[in-house]
């Protein structure tokens, strides 16, 4: 069915580009200077999964609610197959008047499994101090027995998820890799709030003011 025709770039034109190991951007900024594609219909070929969560300033346990405020800690861990799109820095301001999005996180790899395995890493490595984020409601998907199967619709988060979120029925019985996914969770959910000590070492400070 026809539903929509974009005259831009779509926001997960990251998980295509992995898929098809073209860059979309380059390829549109070609075509603007009067250039044409460097590839056909014919050439395009699909190969492995991506998946792509949008880290955000909002608040999961508080209705979605935009968070507003100064970074002041940012780190995460990329590579193996895991890339970032943002334009995010430490000491940026996320302020009310601009989107909520603080950055794309994509995975890749040759099946769903591992695809989603990467992510969950991406997640464990991702740190933001200063405002809230949603990455705690992210991982928690990811851990979704639904998600997993891919046993889903557009109304999953509304009509299912949601009721999971956070919660003791979130861990179905007998399954110790669910368990181990809930507590993950319920670690990362304050995990923006960096310890005072992990700031220090990796500011800079002489070890003698860090003692």
């Amino acid at each position: 069915y026809f539903m929509e025709m974009n005259t831009r770039i779509q926001v997960e034109h990251p998980v295509t580009e992995e898929v098809i190991n073209y860059d979309l951007i380059k390829e549109q900024i070609k075509i603007a200077s009067g250039e044409k594609l460097s590839f056909t219909q014919d050439e395009i070929k699909f190969a492995g999964h991506s998946i792509e969560c949008r880290i955000c300033a909002e608040d999961p346990y508080n209705n979605f609610l935009p968070s507003t405020g100064k970074i002041s800690y940012l780190s995460r861990v990329l590579g193996n197959g895991l890339r970032e799109d943002t334009g995010i820095q430490q000491g940026n301001e996320i302020s009310v008047y601009y989107d909520s999005m603080i950055a794309k996180l994509i995975s890749y790899a040759p099946d769903r499994e591992t695809a989603i395995a990467k992510m969950k890493r991406g997640l464990e490595n991702y740190f933001i101090d200063g405002v809230k984020t949603n990455i705690s409601f992210l991982y928690q998907l990811l851990c979704s027995d639904e998600f997993k199967s891919g046993d889903y619709n557009t109304q999953f988060i509304e009509k299912t998820f949601l009721k999971k979120f956070d919660s003791e029925k979130f861990i179905p019985e007998d399954k110790e890799l669910e368990t181990a996914c809930f507590i993950k969770s319920a670690e990362m959910k304050n995990k923006e709030a960096k310890t005072n000590q992990l700031k220090l070492i990796n500011s800079g400070k002489s070890n003698w003011k860090n003692s």
